[in-house]
C-alpha cells in the first residue's frame, strides 16, 4: 500500500451537455475544482456532448470525447483506466466541492482498510455546512456516489455497464465495496452541494422511468434482490432513517 503522504490524486468528471444551463452547471463545478484542488490531474470524459466541447478540453489534463453517449457507467471506467493517481475523486458536473475534501481525505486514508471516502451532501441552494466528525463505519447510508474518493486498488471491475445510460450503477458499485470487506468512511469536514438529476430530468420521464425499471431488474438479477433490499439486509440499523434528514445532522 502506498504511504498517504506519497499519494497522487485523479480527478474524474463524466459530462454530457445538452443545454446551456447545463454549461452553468458545469463550470460551477469546474470553478469549485480550481479552486480547491488545482494542482491535481482532472480527467474529462465527454459522453457526445451537443455543447461547449472546446471549453471542457481547454479545462481538462485529460480530455475524451466519445462520439455517442455510452453511459455513465462506461465514461467511469474510461476514466479509472487513465487515471494516473492512486486515489480517484469521483465528481459529477452538478456539484460543487467545498475547501479542504482532498485534505480530509488523506487524513482519513491513514486508515488502510478505508477504501473510499464520502462527503455530506446538501442541497444546491444552500450554504456550505462543515462539521467536524469523521465516521469510518456505522454511516453507509449516507456514502453517496455523486462525489467520493476510492483507492484505486479497491475498484477492481469499475461499474457494471450492464445499466446502460445510467442508473442503479452506484448502488452497484459501493455494494461491491463492501462485499470487499472496505470501509466506507463519511466525513462532515468538507461537504459538496448537489443539484440531484439536473440533467436527468430533461429527459422524456416516461421513458426515464421504463429505462429505470429495466436497471432494477439487471440488479436483482444479478443478486437476488433489489438495491434498496440488498441495503436494508446489509445495514438494517440505518436503512429506515430519514436520508435528507439525517445528513443535516450528521
Amino acid at each position: 500500500m502506498v504511504e498517504v503522504s506519497q499519494m497522487k490524486l485523479s480527478i474524474i468528471m463524466p459530462v454530457w451537455i445538452i443545454s446551456p444551463d447545463i454549461i452553468n452547471l458545469t463550470e460551477n463545478a469546474l470553478d469549485s475544482i480550481k479552486a480547491t484542488a488545482p494542482e491535481h490531474e482532472l480527467i474529462i470524459i465527454d459522453n457526445a456532448s451537443p455543447l461547449a466541447g472546446g471549453y471542457l478540453r481547454d479545462k481538462a489534463d485529460v480530455y475524451i470525447r466519445n462520439k455517442v453517449n455510452l453511459g455513465y457507467a462506461k465514461a467511469m471506467n474510461q476514466g479509472f483506466k487513465l487515471a494516473k493517481g492512486d486515489i480517484v475523486a469521483v465528481t459529477q458536473n452538478d456539484t460543487r466541492l467545498s475547501p479542504g475534501w482532498a485534505e480530509a481525505g488523506e487524513d482519513i486514508f491513514k486508515d488502510e482498510k478505508v477504501g473510499s471516502v464520502h462527503f455530506r451532501m446538501i442541497k444546491y441552494d444552500q450554504p456550505m455546512d462543515l462539521g467536524d466528525k469523521t465516521y469510518i463505519t456505522g454511516r453507509e447510508r449516507w456514502c453517496t456516489a455523486a462525489f467520493y474518493l476510492i483507492r484505486k486498488e479497491a475498484i477492481r471491475k469499475g461499474y457494471d455497464e450492464g445499466y446502460g445510460l445510467g442508473g442503479y450503477e452506484d448502488w452497484d458499485f459501493m455494494m461491491d465495496l463492501w462485499r470487499q470487506n472496505w470501509k466506507t468512511a463519511y466525513t462532515t469536514k468538507a461537504c459538496y452541494q448537489h443539484l440531484d438529476s439536473f440533467t436527468q430530468l430533461k429527459l422524456n420521464q416516461e421513458e426515464r422511468r421504463v429505462k429505470d425499471l429495466e436497471r432494477r431488474e439487471h440488479y436483482k438479477n444479478k443478486y437476488g434482490v433489489y438495491p434498496e433490499e440488498s441495503l436494508a439486509r446489509a445495514f438494517p440499523d440505518q436503512a429506515n432513517l430519514p436520508y435528507y434528514e439525517e445528513f443535516l445532522k450528521l
